[in-house]
């Protein structure tokens, strides 16, 4: 099962999601507040009238997902937006690759995935095909938890690296220390790495 839950359906307003990131560029930065705003998933409505199925669509990327050097747009397709109660949600998401106004490839992501949205989209490996690193959240007594995990796309996508605690906000916390933990997050030498500042809950 997937480690993380998600609370809402966010925005891509404040991320980086350009192909060919170099290595020591920000992915996204947590301690800006717009990392967290949160998005209508109608926005998308129009896109997911065309794919079809009573979908949803949780958010887009571009980046070049089936050729090297090709312009796309994958979209995060959903039968539903996940929420944080259910702890085991059907929602049969996939991954699907327009290219301009065609749609070129639907690709299922693992059964148990229950991302919220995606953030960016970068060549990890060299090979001239982007990853796309998704986002998830897990909400329990007060403290909300966010990781990112990174997708190597293909016929049968797969979650190459999960990097947990990007962000936890435990100012509402039953119990223990309060505080806001955020990351700025990179790709270096092909892997997602975080640097963490802790903030007290009065910023």
């Amino acid at each position: 099962m997937m480690i993380f839950r998600v609370m809402s359906v966010v925005s891509a307003i404040g991320l980086v999601a350009t192909p060919g990131l170099g290595q020591e560029d920000v992915l996204i930065d947590y301690n800006a507040s717009s990392a967290l705003e949160s998005a209508d998933p109608q926005q998308w409505s129009d896109i997911a009238d065309e794919i079809g199925g009573d979908v949803s669509v949780l958010g887009e990327v571009t980046g070049s997902f089936t050729a090297g050097g090709v312009e796309q747009v994958a979209y995060l397709v959903s039968h539903g937006a996940p929420v944080a109660a259910d702890p085991f949600p059907k929602l049969d998401q996939r991954l699907v690759i327009f290219n301009g106004n065609a749609e070129v490839a639907d690709w299922a992501l693992p059964e148990d995935s229950a991302f919220a949205r995606p953030v960016a989209a970068t060549d990890f490996d060299g090979d001239g095909i982007d990853e796309i690193v998704v986002e998830g959240s897990f909400y329990n007594m007060g403290t909300l938890a966010i990781g990112l995990s990174a997708i190597k796309v293909g016929e049968a996508p797969e979650v190459v690296q999960t990097l947990p605690d990007v962000y936890i906000d435990s100012c509402d916390a039953s119990a223990g220390q309060r505080s806001i933990e955020a990351s700025v997050v990179r790709v270096v030498e092909g892997a997602l790495s975080a640097e963490t500042t802790t903030h007290d809950c009065s910023r």
